[in-house]
């Protein structure tokens, strides 16, 4: 019984045919009716506005990053030095001062006899002036190089601001 079954399923067209039409009708069912469509798929589209005056008014040449060791700890492969700093960044839509808490380790093996004060000075260092030219001057070179912006990376809606001459 259960073979003739599978023999109907495979070679007639019949069982075919009424399997598309089922899935046809409920598509097309669910393409014209409002109801059905927002029941399988609904969006929404959030526009988040940001305040960028602070980032347009932003010295960056004297900018105080206030950077602070808070902690030197070790254990037998490394040296993990906590620090904190002050930066630009997005909180609560608007740009503002945050203050950025990382760790850096430093690997025993890779500093050799160096001194770890002078290798952790070099590296902070860097460290924010990476932060200084790449990250807030692109953020704000992007912000500064049209007249007035309406849209933010595609959805955040930007408030007017005038162009900073150089």
């Amino acid at each position: 019984m259960l073979q003739k079954v599978f023999n109907f399923i495979k070679y007639n067209n019949a069982f075919t045919i009424g399997i598309m039409v089922i899935f046809m009708g409920t598509g097309i069912s669910f393409a014209a009716s409002d109801t059905l469509r927002d029941s399988v798929y609904s969006s929404s589209e959030i526009i988040t506005s940001i305040d960028n005056r602070v980032m347009i008014s932003a010295d960056l040449d004297n900018f105080n990053f206030n950077l602070r060791i808070s902690s030197v700890k070790e254990d037998d492969k490394s040296y993990y030095v906590t620090y904190t700093y002050q930066t630009l960044a997005i909180a609560n839509s608007i740009w503002q001062e945050v203050s950025q808490d990382k760790t850096l380790t430093v690997s025993k093996e890779s500093l050799g006899n160096k001194d770890l004060g002078l290798y952790v000075a070099k590296e902070l260092g860097d460290n924010i002036n990476y932060e200084l030219s790449s990250g807030l001057t692109n953020r704000i070179g992007y912000i500064s190089k049209s007249y007035y912006c309406r849209v933010f990376r595609a959805h955040w809606k930007v408030v007017g601001f005038k162009r900073k001459s150089y």
